[in-house]
């Protein structure tokens, strides 16, 4: 059995055994599938737009932004772990996972990461995102961590909490300027921190899944197939542990009642008076125009039909969004003067959206991607007091490098499922 550990407690021994696997990766002949060269490929092939489907030319390979993106993942870890096993003949051996969620010790890039000359290590990381520095969940991409004045590091951890809380797991990543390595889909594979990521990814389905949440059951879905290397270079074909649970347990409150709370003006709650104040945007069958978010903050109102579920979700329908911009928003309901430093810590706050840039041959500045981009606002809306209200406040706030380039989305509904 292998058992994987939280990547900030492990021991000397176990770091020792580490490089030691990842070393005799990087030694191996690049043309073998077992080498790091090519494990990182594995990721660029997959995961970046690189090939078109066999029976559908429109549509380009890529693993993430949809359904498929958590068992493929898990069988990429799966054969990278047991190749790193074989490799230093210890079949027990197991990817530790970079326990991003936990707030008291392991929302910091692991120490081993970071020690200069070691196989793990790769420098092309922004040292800035290095420990005292916490890993910020929210980050904004032009924001330089090691310039928070405004954002504390009390706050960092507790909009961290509010972020799973609001999210379940989200992908922030160390980034440098050239946006190598961490920074793209395509390059990822090439930093061994990513793989102790994607461990944490792993474990975060498990964590959902024991929230009482449930996995597709749709035939596409069960009957996908992928394709990996073994650790004795034969090709198969498969289809389809300590937990922190401070976010678990974590129920946020009203905006007004955080130590961030601010002199504003929020709705009463309950109340859709000032509802009348912003646009309502219906689904995208019956909006006759798309909806241009810009540089600023916008707020328009949504529909709330009467019902009931196991969850309530907010969603921004048939969004296009440039593929090689950093699309990055955060999304606020009963909070009209949402901005850019509106704390995530409140029950207004709902979720965040992220497109990670892509560079890819043949795509140019024009390139879009459409998508749908969905909320879970069920507690949200009980906690606020919302639940018997005609109609939501929904203000998205644009942040980031890429805030000022507009993007569009068909409609907006509320769904419960």
């Amino acid at each position: 059995m292998r058992t994987r550990r939280p990547a900030h407690l492990v021991d000397e021994d176990y770091i020792h055994k580490y490089n030691t696997a990842y070393a005799k990766m990087r030694a191996l002949p690049s043309d073998d599938p077992r080498s790091f060269r090519q494990q990182a490929n594995v990721h660029c092939v997959y995961c970046n737009y690189g090939y078109h489907q066999e029976g559908d030319p429109k549509s380009t390979l890529q693993i993430h932004f949809n359904w498929l993106f958590l068992p493929w993942h898990r069988w990429y870890l799966y054969y990278h772990e047991k190749i790193l096993g074989s490799l230093i003949n210890d079949p027990t051996f197991a990817l530790p996972f970079w326990n991003w969620d936990n707030q008291d010790g392991g929302s910091y890039i692991p120490e081993m990461f970071r020690r200069e000359g070691t196989p793990i290590f790769d420098a092309n990381r922004n040292e800035a995102n290095y420990a005292p520095a916490r890993v910020d969940l929210g980050y904004a991409s032009e924001v330089d961590p090691k310039s928070r004045p405004n954002k504390p590091d009390d706050q960092i951890r507790q909009d961290n909490i509010s972020i799973m809380y609001n999210n379940g797991s989200v992908l922030r990543r160390s980034r440098k300027p050239n946006g190598e390595d961490l920074g793209n889909f395509y390059s990822a594979g090439k930093d061994p921190l990513f793989y102790s990521h994607h461990a944490n990814v792993d474990r975060m389905w498990d964590v959902w899944r024991s929230l009482g949440n449930h996995d597709f059951t749709d035939a596409d879905y069960l009957n996908t197939e992928f394709l990996f290397f073994d650790e004795n270079q034969d090709l198969y074909e498969y289809a389809s542990m300590p937990q922190d649970k401070v976010w678990i347990d974590y129920r946020p409150l009203p905006l007004a009642k955080t130590a961030f709370a601010q002199p504003v003006a929020s709705l009463v709650p309950g109340a859709t008076a000032m509802a009348a104040e912003y646009p309502l945007v219906r689904s995208s069958s019956q909006n006759a125009e798309p909806v241009k978010v810009g540089a600023g903050p916008l707020t328009v109102t949504v529909a709330q039909p009467k019902g009931s579920a196991s969850d309530e979700l907010l969603v921004l329908e048939e969004m296009v969004i440039g593929m090689q911009n950093n699309t990055n928003f955060n999304v606020f309901i009963n909070l009209p003067e949402a901005n850019e430093s509106t704390t995530l810590s409140c029950a207004e706050y709902v979720g965040s959206f992220y497109n990670i840039p892509h560079f890819m041959p043949g795509m140019t500045e024009s390139s879009t991607r459409t998508t749908n981009a969905s909320f879970s606002i069920k507690p949200n809306v009980e906690i606020l007091g919302l639940k018997d209200a005609d109609k939501l406040v929904v203000t998205l706030v644009p942040r980031g490098k890429d805030k000022e380039k507009v993007f569009t989305f068909k409609g907006a509904r509320i769904q419960y499922a």
